[in-house]
Order: structure tokens, then sequence, then C-alpha cells
């Protein structure tokens, strides 16, 4: 028909998806966010480039470190550490509840081995937990437990390191970069997932394209309607 674009026309120009090297924070390392730091990285002081975002430039050599810290990641790591916190020591306290219950759990090397289980289960908080099974005669008697935030294995503090080698952009750019990639990755998953982009059930070359024709355009709309969505200060996510 025409005054209509073909889906070969469209799918030209839309499906090599790529971001190139030289436009990342490193050309090595596409996304280079991370938890620990370097440990000869002094403490600084921190500017604020965006509401709820935090950064610190450090330069070290030809290389530079941003240390950032996001209020929105220190919320949502916080709720997951206190879920996985509080579902371990539901657990361990229906354990220590059945030590005087009928037909309960009571034998010690049992009992170590459900803790041990839990440990494994909940591995993200089990270093804060301080558990002591009191044994007689082959049988746990009590289960006493501490959790102490500080000996957890990481920082859940909304805080994360971007490392690159390029110079020349300033803090609000090479941030504003990393975060593309999570935009990008979100476009991945819906193409992948409620667009419908995969599994593809032809065979045919003309109906592979057809079915790419589909799913591409869509994404393209519904970054539109995300795009409308943030000026009108609603989060899409």
């Amino acid at each position: 028909m025409k005054g209509l674009i073909s889906h070969k026309e469209i799918l030209l120009p839309f499906l090599p998806v790529c971001v190139p090297a030289c436009a990342c924070p490193h050309a090595d390392r596409q996304r280079t966010g991370r938890r620990s730091k370097p440990e000869h990285i002094e403490d600084g002081s921190f500017e604020q480039i965006k509401e709820g975002i935090k950064v610190k430039e450090i330069h070290i050599e030809n290389e530079t470190y941003f240390h950032c810290i996001s209020n929105g990641k220190m919320k949502k790591e916080q709720a997951i550490v206190n879920k996985a916190r509080d579902a371990m020591e539901q657990k361990i306290e229906y354990l220590s509840e059945g030590l005087n219950i009928k037909r309960r759990l009571k034998s010690y090397p049992k009992v170590l081995e459900r803790i041990g289980r839990l440990r494994q289960r909940y591995s993200r908080v089990s270093k804060g937990f301080s558990i002591d099974v009191k044994e007689q005669k082959g049988r746990a008697v009590t289960i006493t437990w501490s959790f102490d935030p500080s000996k957890l294995g990481k920082p859940y503090d909304g805080s994360y390191l971007i490392h690159t080698d390029r110079m020349d952009l300033s803090k609000n750019e090479i941030w504003l970069l990393y975060i593309m990639f999570t935009s990008v990755e979100d476009a991945f998953c819906s193409l992948k997932g409620e667009l419908g982009l995969r599994p593809i059930h032809h065979s045919k070359s003309d109906r592979i394209e057809e079915h790419l024709f589909i799913s591409i355009p869509a994404c393209h709309l519904l970054n539109y309607i995300q795009q409308h969505l943030r000026k009108a200060g609603i989060n899409p996510r």
C-alpha cells in the first residue's frame, strides 16, 4: 500500500541495537559497577548530581573511580536484607520452639544440619547471625542467636563504584552512560518478555522478519510511553 513503510525498511535501521565501545565508561568493562573499592582510595566529599544520587570522583594515574551512593538503591537493598533476616529468624525460632514440643526435631546433629541448610538458603544474611546450640546427651536443649549487621559480607548502603579511563567526561556524563545500560537491559527484557520477541516458532525467513517487525516497533512505542511517564513524574520500572 502506498505510503506505508515495509518491514524490511524498518528492520534494517533498528536491528543493530548496540553501544560503541568508545561511548562506554571503559572499553574493556562495558558495565563497571561494583561494591568494594580499592584500599588506597581515601574517603572524601560527595557531590549531588541528581536527587537521591551522590558521587565522589577519585583520580588514580590514568583512570578515574566514581563512588556513587543512591538512596533508592539503599532502600531496595535494605528491604531485601530485612526480608531475608526476618525469614531466617523465623525458621530459627521454629527450630527453638520445637525442642520442647513432641515429634519435633531434637537431635543435636540434625539441628546443626538444619541450621547449616538455613545458612545456605539465606546466604545474604547468614554471616550476620551468631547461633549457639547447647547439647545434652545427644539432644539439642537450647538455641540462642543474635544478629549483627556489621558482620555482613557486603555493605548494603546503596553504594557502588564506576571505574573508567575516560578522563574527558564529567561526573554527570559518566553516570548517565552507566545508567544507560540499565535502559538497554530493560529494553531487551521487555522484548524477550511481554513483547514476545522470543521464542520464535517460525522457520521461514520472511515470517521471522515479520515477527521481528512487530516486536521492534512495539519496543520503541513502549520506550516512548515510558519517557512521557517519566516527564509526568511516574517511574515506569
